[in-house]
Protein backbone atom coordinates (compact mmCIF):
# COMPACT_ATOMS: atom_id res chain seq x y z
CA UNK A 1 0.00 0.00 0.00
CA UNK A 2 1.38 3.39 -0.95
CA UNK A 3 1.31 5.92 1.86
CA UNK A 4 0.47 9.35 0.57
CA UNK A 5 -0.85 12.65 1.84
CA UNK A 6 -3.92 14.28 0.41
CA UNK A 7 -4.07 16.71 -2.49
CA UNK A 8 -6.51 19.62 -2.25
CA UNK A 9 -9.73 19.30 -4.29
CA UNK A 10 -11.36 21.57 -6.82
CA UNK A 11 -14.78 19.96 -6.32
CA UNK A 12 -16.85 17.45 -8.18
CA UNK A 13 -16.79 18.87 -11.71
CA UNK A 14 -18.60 15.89 -13.18
CA UNK A 15 -21.62 16.76 -11.05
CA UNK A 16 -22.27 19.65 -13.40
CA UNK A 17 -22.95 17.28 -16.27
CA UNK A 18 -25.66 14.71 -16.50
CA UNK A 19 -23.63 11.57 -16.01
CA UNK A 20 -24.50 11.91 -12.35
CA UNK A 21 -28.14 11.34 -13.21
CA UNK A 22 -27.18 7.77 -14.08
CA UNK A 23 -25.77 7.28 -10.61
CA UNK A 24 -22.28 7.08 -12.06
CA UNK A 25 -19.77 8.36 -9.55
CA UNK A 26 -16.49 9.44 -11.11
CA UNK A 27 -13.19 10.60 -9.73
CA UNK A 28 -12.33 12.90 -12.59
CA UNK A 29 -14.00 15.79 -10.84
CA UNK A 30 -11.59 15.53 -7.93
CA UNK A 31 -8.41 17.49 -7.42
CA UNK A 32 -5.65 17.49 -9.96
CA UNK A 33 -1.90 17.84 -9.66
CA UNK A 34 -0.43 21.13 -8.42
CA UNK A 35 -1.25 23.99 -10.79
CA UNK A 36 -0.09 27.55 -11.44
CA UNK A 37 -1.54 30.53 -9.60
CA UNK A 38 -5.31 31.06 -10.11
CA UNK A 39 -6.57 33.27 -12.93
CA UNK A 40 -7.09 36.79 -11.61
CA UNK A 41 -9.89 38.10 -13.84
CA UNK A 42 -12.51 36.36 -16.01
CA UNK A 43 -12.87 37.12 -19.71
CA UNK A 44 -15.99 37.12 -21.84
CA UNK A 45 -17.09 33.86 -23.44
CA UNK A 46 -15.98 34.16 -27.09
CA UNK A 47 -18.96 32.36 -28.61
CA UNK A 48 -22.68 32.15 -28.01
CA UNK A 49 -24.75 28.98 -27.91
CA UNK A 50 -28.23 29.17 -29.50
CA UNK A 51 -31.06 29.59 -27.02
CA UNK A 52 -33.34 26.93 -28.51
CA UNK A 53 -32.12 23.48 -29.48
CA UNK A 54 -31.96 19.77 -28.74
CA UNK A 55 -28.78 17.70 -28.72
CA UNK A 56 -27.50 14.21 -27.90
CA UNK A 57 -24.83 14.30 -25.21
CA UNK A 58 -22.32 11.51 -24.63
CA UNK A 59 -19.46 11.20 -22.18
CA UNK A 60 -16.64 8.69 -22.23
CA UNK A 61 -13.09 8.29 -21.00
CA UNK A 62 -10.36 9.29 -23.42
CA UNK A 63 -9.26 6.19 -25.33
CA UNK A 64 -12.50 4.29 -24.66
CA UNK A 65 -15.32 3.61 -27.11
CA UNK A 66 -17.07 6.93 -27.73
CA UNK A 67 -20.42 5.12 -27.92
CA UNK A 68 -20.00 3.69 -24.44
CA UNK A 69 -20.80 5.49 -21.21
CA UNK A 70 -23.42 8.11 -20.55
CA UNK A 71 -26.01 9.04 -23.21
CA UNK A 72 -28.36 11.97 -22.57
CA UNK A 73 -30.87 13.71 -24.82
CA UNK A 74 -30.97 17.39 -23.88
CA UNK A 75 -33.50 20.07 -24.77
CA UNK A 76 -33.30 23.81 -24.14
CA UNK A 77 -35.72 26.60 -24.91
CA UNK A 78 -34.73 29.83 -23.21
CA UNK A 79 -34.84 29.25 -19.45
CA UNK A 80 -36.43 25.83 -19.87
CA UNK A 81 -34.27 22.72 -19.87
CA UNK A 82 -34.86 18.97 -20.05
CA UNK A 83 -32.56 15.95 -19.99
CA UNK A 84 -33.49 12.32 -20.65
CA UNK A 85 -30.69 10.06 -19.41
CA UNK A 86 -30.75 6.38 -20.31
CA UNK A 87 -28.44 3.57 -19.20
CA UNK A 88 -28.50 0.00 -17.96
CA UNK A 89 -29.52 1.46 -14.59
CA UNK A 90 -32.75 2.76 -16.12
CA UNK A 91 -34.09 6.13 -17.25
CA UNK A 92 -34.11 9.41 -15.37
CA UNK A 93 -35.54 12.70 -16.62
CA UNK A 94 -34.81 16.15 -15.24
CA UNK A 95 -36.85 19.23 -16.10
CA UNK A 96 -35.62 22.69 -15.09
CA UNK A 97 -37.96 25.66 -15.33
CA UNK A 98 -35.86 28.79 -14.93
CA UNK A 99 -38.95 30.87 -15.57
CA UNK A 100 -40.55 29.33 -12.47
CA UNK A 101 -37.30 28.72 -10.55
CA UNK A 102 -38.25 25.08 -10.15
CA UNK A 103 -36.52 21.81 -10.88
CA UNK A 104 -38.10 18.37 -11.16
CA UNK A 105 -36.81 14.84 -11.49
CA UNK A 106 -38.93 12.07 -13.00
CA UNK A 107 -38.66 8.30 -13.18
CA UNK A 108 -40.60 7.19 -16.28
CA UNK A 109 -40.60 3.53 -15.21
CA UNK A 110 -42.69 4.31 -12.13
CA UNK A 111 -44.34 7.44 -13.55
CA UNK A 112 -43.36 9.46 -10.51
CA UNK A 113 -41.81 12.88 -10.06
CA UNK A 114 -40.49 15.07 -7.28
CA UNK A 115 -39.51 18.70 -7.00
CA UNK A 116 -35.87 19.24 -6.07
CA UNK A 117 -33.96 22.27 -4.90
CA UNK A 118 -33.44 24.77 -7.71
CA UNK A 119 -30.05 26.29 -8.46
CA UNK A 120 -29.57 28.55 -11.53
CA UNK A 121 -26.41 26.75 -12.70
CA UNK A 122 -26.24 23.38 -10.93
CA UNK A 123 -29.79 22.57 -12.00
CA UNK A 124 -28.95 23.21 -15.66
CA UNK A 125 -25.67 21.54 -16.69
CA UNK A 126 -25.65 23.32 -20.05
CA UNK A 127 -25.21 26.60 -18.17
CA UNK A 128 -23.07 25.09 -15.43
CA UNK A 129 -20.32 23.86 -17.76
CA UNK A 130 -19.21 27.43 -18.56
CA UNK A 131 -17.38 28.53 -15.42
CA UNK A 132 -16.14 32.07 -14.79
CA UNK A 133 -12.58 32.06 -16.06
CA UNK A 134 -10.11 33.07 -18.71
CA UNK A 135 -10.81 32.07 -22.32
CA UNK A 136 -7.98 31.52 -24.82
CA UNK A 137 -8.39 30.60 -28.47
CA UNK A 138 -5.98 27.80 -29.38
CA UNK A 139 -6.67 27.61 -33.09
CA UNK A 140 -8.92 25.97 -35.66
CA UNK A 141 -9.43 22.23 -36.06
CA UNK A 142 -11.55 19.97 -38.24
CA UNK A 143 -13.62 17.65 -36.06
CA UNK A 144 -16.07 15.12 -37.48
CA UNK A 145 -16.11 16.94 -40.84
CA UNK A 146 -16.89 20.27 -39.11
CA UNK A 147 -14.59 23.25 -38.95
CA UNK A 148 -14.30 24.20 -35.28
CA UNK A 149 -12.63 26.82 -33.13
CA UNK A 150 -10.75 25.32 -30.19
CA UNK A 151 -10.77 27.19 -26.88
CA UNK A 152 -9.26 26.70 -23.46
CA UNK A 153 -11.19 27.84 -20.39
CA UNK A 154 -9.17 28.20 -17.19
CA UNK A 155 -11.51 28.33 -14.20
CA UNK A 156 -10.81 31.13 -11.71
CA UNK A 157 -11.39 29.29 -8.44
CA UNK A 158 -9.56 26.02 -9.10
CA UNK A 159 -7.36 26.92 -12.08
CA UNK A 160 -8.73 23.77 -13.76
CA UNK A 161 -8.47 23.74 -17.55
CA UNK A 162 -11.34 22.80 -19.90
CA UNK A 163 -11.17 22.55 -23.69
CA UNK A 164 -14.05 23.31 -26.05
CA UNK A 165 -14.49 22.70 -29.78
CA UNK A 166 -17.12 25.07 -31.22
CA UNK A 167 -18.78 24.75 -34.62
CA UNK A 168 -17.86 27.88 -36.57
CA UNK A 169 -21.18 27.87 -38.42
CA UNK A 170 -23.65 27.40 -35.55
CA UNK A 171 -21.72 28.48 -32.45
CA UNK A 172 -22.58 25.15 -30.83
CA UNK A 173 -20.17 23.20 -28.66
CA UNK A 174 -19.48 19.87 -30.37
CA UNK A 175 -16.87 18.57 -27.94
CA UNK A 176 -15.62 19.33 -24.45
CA UNK A 177 -12.67 17.80 -22.62
CA UNK A 178 -11.89 17.95 -18.91
CA UNK A 179 -8.88 15.91 -17.82
CA UNK A 180 -9.46 12.50 -19.45
CA UNK A 181 -13.24 12.89 -19.82
CA UNK A 182 -14.54 13.72 -23.30
CA UNK A 183 -18.07 15.01 -23.79
CA UNK A 184 -19.54 15.09 -27.30
CA UNK A 185 -22.63 16.94 -28.52
CA UNK A 186 -24.22 15.60 -31.71
CA UNK A 187 -27.48 15.68 -33.66
CA UNK A 188 -28.26 19.31 -32.92
CA UNK A 189 -31.78 20.42 -33.82
CA UNK A 190 -31.77 24.22 -33.58
CA UNK A 191 -35.08 26.00 -33.12
CA UNK A 192 -38.08 26.18 -30.78
CA UNK A 193 -38.79 23.06 -28.71
CA UNK A 194 -42.23 21.67 -27.93
CA UNK A 195 -43.67 23.23 -24.72
CA UNK A 196 -44.90 19.76 -23.66
CA UNK A 197 -41.29 18.66 -23.15
CA UNK A 198 -41.02 20.96 -20.14
CA UNK A 199 -44.24 19.91 -18.42
CA UNK A 200 -44.85 17.04 -15.98
CA UNK A 201 -47.04 14.41 -17.69
CA UNK A 202 -50.57 14.38 -16.28
CA UNK A 203 -50.43 10.67 -15.46
CA UNK A 204 -47.33 11.07 -13.22
CA UNK A 205 -47.71 10.90 -9.42
CA UNK A 206 -45.93 13.37 -7.15
CA UNK A 207 -43.50 12.13 -4.51
CA UNK A 208 -44.23 14.60 -1.75
CA UNK A 209 -41.61 13.66 0.87
CA UNK A 210 -38.83 15.60 -0.86
CA UNK A 211 -40.83 18.31 -2.60
CA UNK A 212 -40.05 21.18 -0.29
CA UNK A 213 -37.03 23.28 -1.22
CA UNK A 214 -35.26 22.45 2.05
CA UNK A 215 -34.59 18.86 1.02
CA UNK A 216 -34.34 16.91 4.27
CA UNK A 217 -33.22 13.71 2.53
CA UNK A 218 -30.32 15.19 0.57
CA UNK A 219 -29.83 18.80 1.72
CA UNK A 220 -27.91 21.27 -0.42
CA UNK A 221 -25.44 21.98 2.40
CA UNK A 222 -24.97 20.15 5.68
CA UNK A 223 -22.45 20.36 8.50
CA UNK A 224 -23.81 17.10 9.92
CA UNK A 225 -22.55 13.78 8.60
CA UNK A 226 -24.92 12.38 5.98
CA UNK A 227 -24.37 8.77 7.03
CA UNK A 228 -22.98 6.84 9.99
CA UNK A 229 -21.11 3.59 9.63
CA UNK A 230 -22.38 0.76 11.86
CA UNK A 231 -20.09 -0.85 14.42
CA UNK A 232 -19.56 -3.87 12.19
CA UNK A 233 -20.28 -4.59 8.51
CA UNK A 234 -19.06 -6.21 5.29
CA UNK A 235 -19.09 -5.07 1.67
CA UNK A 236 -17.57 -5.64 -1.74
CA UNK A 237 -15.67 -2.90 -3.54
CA UNK A 238 -14.27 -2.34 -6.99
CA UNK A 239 -11.23 -0.08 -6.82
CA UNK A 240 -9.83 1.89 -9.74
CA UNK A 241 -6.60 3.71 -9.01
CA UNK A 242 -4.09 5.57 -11.12
CA UNK A 243 -1.16 7.94 -10.77
CA UNK A 244 -0.98 11.45 -12.18
CA UNK A 245 2.31 13.31 -12.39
CA UNK A 246 3.07 16.99 -12.02
CA UNK A 247 4.62 17.26 -15.48
CA UNK A 248 1.60 15.73 -17.24
CA UNK A 249 -1.57 15.92 -15.09
CA UNK A 250 -3.79 14.95 -18.04
CA UNK A 251 -2.29 11.46 -18.33
CA UNK A 252 -3.17 8.43 -16.23
CA UNK A 253 -0.27 6.22 -15.18
CA UNK A 254 -0.25 2.78 -13.57
CA UNK A 255 -4.00 2.27 -13.92
CA UNK A 256 -5.17 -0.60 -11.71
CA UNK A 257 -8.54 -2.22 -11.11
CA UNK A 258 -9.05 -4.49 -8.13
CA UNK A 259 -11.97 -6.33 -6.56
CA UNK A 260 -11.78 -6.12 -2.78
CA UNK A 261 -13.73 -7.16 0.30
CA UNK A 262 -13.89 -4.90 3.34
CA UNK A 263 -14.73 -6.21 6.79
CA UNK A 264 -15.14 -3.74 9.67
CA UNK A 265 -15.58 -4.39 13.37
CA UNK A 266 -14.84 -2.87 16.76
CA UNK A 267 -16.82 0.29 16.05
CA UNK A 268 -14.55 1.09 13.11
CA UNK A 269 -11.26 0.32 14.86
CA UNK A 270 -10.66 -2.98 13.03
CA UNK A 271 -10.42 -3.22 9.23
CA UNK A 272 -9.69 -6.19 7.00
CA UNK A 273 -9.22 -5.79 3.24
CA UNK A 274 -9.14 -8.96 1.13
CA UNK A 275 -7.56 -8.95 -2.33
CA UNK A 276 -8.44 -12.39 -3.70
CA UNK A 277 -6.69 -11.90 -7.05
CA UNK A 278 -3.37 -11.38 -5.24
CA UNK A 279 -4.16 -13.89 -2.47
CA UNK A 280 -3.41 -11.23 0.14
CA UNK A 281 -5.22 -9.56 3.01
CA UNK A 282 -4.49 -6.48 5.06
CA UNK A 283 -5.55 -6.26 8.69
CA UNK A 284 -5.56 -2.74 10.07
CA UNK A 285 -5.86 -2.53 13.85
CA UNK A 286 -6.18 1.09 14.87
CA UNK A 287 -6.55 0.01 18.49
CA UNK A 288 -2.98 -1.31 18.33
CA UNK A 289 -1.66 0.99 15.54
CA UNK A 290 -0.61 -2.09 13.59
CA UNK A 291 -0.95 -3.26 10.00
CA UNK A 292 -0.66 -6.94 9.13
CA UNK A 293 -0.17 -8.02 5.52
CA UNK A 294 -1.09 -11.68 5.00
CA UNK A 295 0.19 -13.74 2.08
CA UNK A 296 -2.18 -16.68 1.74
CA UNK A 297 0.01 -18.52 -0.76
CA UNK A 298 3.04 -18.68 1.53
CA UNK A 299 1.02 -18.54 4.76
CA UNK A 300 3.18 -15.76 6.08
CA UNK A 301 2.61 -12.21 7.27
CA UNK A 302 4.45 -9.00 7.98
CA UNK A 303 3.75 -6.40 10.67
CA UNK A 304 4.14 -2.64 10.49
CA UNK A 305 2.40 0.63 11.26
CA UNK A 306 -0.73 1.58 9.30
CA UNK A 307 0.42 5.04 8.25
CA UNK A 308 -2.07 7.41 6.63
CA UNK A 309 -5.73 6.42 7.10
CA UNK A 310 -6.58 7.95 3.74
CA UNK A 311 -4.52 5.25 2.01
CA UNK A 312 -7.24 2.69 2.84
CA UNK A 313 -10.83 2.18 1.73
CA UNK A 314 -12.03 2.24 5.35
CA UNK A 315 -11.15 5.94 5.59
CA UNK A 316 -14.16 6.88 3.47
CA UNK A 317 -16.62 5.37 5.93
CA UNK A 318 -15.35 7.48 8.84
CA UNK A 319 -14.97 10.93 7.25
CA UNK A 320 -13.67 13.89 9.25
CA UNK A 321 -15.90 16.79 10.24
CA UNK A 322 -16.64 19.29 7.51
CA UNK A 323 -19.23 20.73 5.16
CA UNK A 324 -21.19 18.46 2.83
CA UNK A 325 -22.11 20.22 -0.42
CA UNK A 326 -24.58 18.58 -2.74
CA UNK A 327 -23.55 18.60 -6.38
CA UNK A 328 -26.48 16.66 -7.89
CA UNK A 329 -29.62 14.82 -6.82
CA UNK A 330 -31.47 11.86 -8.35
CA UNK A 331 -34.60 10.17 -6.91
CA UNK A 332 -32.51 7.79 -4.78
CA UNK A 333 -28.93 9.12 -4.74
CA UNK A 334 -27.18 12.29 -3.62
CA UNK A 335 -23.80 13.31 -5.07
CA UNK A 336 -21.71 15.22 -2.51
CA UNK A 337 -18.34 16.83 -1.94
CA UNK A 338 -17.15 16.91 1.67
CA UNK A 339 -14.85 19.81 2.46
CA UNK A 340 -13.06 19.17 5.74
CA UNK A 341 -12.84 21.82 8.45
CA UNK A 342 -9.57 20.66 9.91
CA UNK A 343 -6.16 20.81 8.29
CA UNK A 344 -6.02 17.04 7.84
CA UNK A 345 -4.38 17.23 4.41
CA UNK A 346 -7.18 15.11 2.99
CA UNK A 347 -8.64 17.73 0.67
CA UNK A 348 -12.24 17.12 -0.40
CA UNK A 349 -13.86 13.70 -0.40
CA UNK A 350 -16.53 12.84 -2.97
CA UNK A 351 -19.48 10.55 -2.37
CA UNK A 352 -22.46 9.02 -4.10
CA UNK A 353 -24.86 8.31 -1.23
CA UNK A 354 -27.90 6.05 -1.35
CA UNK A 355 -31.15 7.17 0.25
CA UNK A 356 -32.07 3.71 1.52
CA UNK A 357 -29.98 2.37 3.05
CA UNK A 358 -28.26 5.69 3.80
CA UNK A 359 -24.75 4.64 2.87
CA UNK A 360 -22.27 5.30 0.04
CA UNK A 361 -22.47 3.42 -3.26
CA UNK A 362 -19.34 5.17 -4.45
CA UNK A 363 -16.58 7.40 -3.09
CA UNK A 364 -13.21 8.73 -4.13
CA UNK A 365 -10.34 11.10 -3.43
CA UNK A 366 -6.88 12.10 -4.61
CA UNK A 367 -3.74 11.69 -2.50
CA UNK A 368 -0.45 13.45 -3.15
CA UNK A 369 2.86 11.62 -2.86
CA UNK A 370 5.32 12.60 -0.16
CA UNK A 371 7.55 14.49 -2.62
CA UNK A 372 4.63 16.35 -4.17
CA UNK A 373 5.54 15.31 -7.70
CA UNK A 374 2.68 12.86 -8.22
CA UNK A 375 -0.74 11.98 -6.87
CA UNK A 376 -2.80 8.80 -6.64
CA UNK A 377 -6.52 8.75 -7.44
CA UNK A 378 -8.72 6.24 -5.61
CA UNK A 379 -12.25 5.52 -6.83
CA UNK A 380 -14.40 2.91 -5.07
CA UNK A 381 -17.67 1.46 -6.28
CA UNK A 382 -19.44 -0.35 -3.44
CA UNK A 383 -21.98 -3.17 -3.31
CA UNK A 384 -23.28 -6.23 -1.42
CA UNK A 385 -23.46 -4.65 2.01
CA UNK A 386 -24.07 -6.99 4.95
CA UNK A 387 -24.99 -5.34 8.22
CA UNK A 388 -23.80 -8.07 10.55
CA UNK A 389 -21.17 -8.72 13.18
CA UNK A 390 -17.81 -9.77 11.74
CA UNK A 391 -15.92 -12.59 13.50
CA UNK A 392 -13.05 -11.46 15.73
CA UNK A 393 -10.80 -14.09 14.12
CA UNK A 394 -10.76 -12.06 10.88
CA UNK A 395 -8.69 -9.36 12.53
CA UNK A 396 -5.84 -11.53 13.81
CA UNK A 397 -3.28 -13.43 11.69
CA UNK A 398 -4.07 -17.17 11.67
CA UNK A 399 -2.08 -19.11 14.22
CA UNK A 400 -0.46 -21.31 11.53
CA UNK A 401 0.87 -18.28 9.57
CA UNK A 402 4.50 -17.38 10.20
CA UNK A 403 5.71 -13.86 10.87
CA UNK A 404 8.45 -12.56 8.62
Amino acid sequence: MMYVRALSSAGLISALILCTLLLAFDSNGLAQAPAPAPVAEPTKMPFRMPGQFSVVYREHTDGADSKAGVVVKMYQDGDKYRADAVSAAGEVTVIVRGDLQKSYRMTPASKQYAEQAYHPNLSNPLKGMFFPGKWDKLGTEELNAKLTDKYKLTEIKSNTEYFFWVDQTTGCVVQRKAKDKISTFTDYKIGPQSPDLFEIPKDYTAITKTVDKEDTVFPLISTKALFKAPKSFYLKANLTSYVIKREDPQKKNDVKTLDLDLCVAGDGKLWRINNYAASTSEIIRWDENKRYVLNHKTRTYTVGEPGNRAAYIGFGFYPPAGTWKRQMRTPTVGIYTLETDENLKTGALNYSILEDPRFPEGMGWYLESADGNSAVSYLYRLSDYKWEEQPASLFTPPAHYKAQ
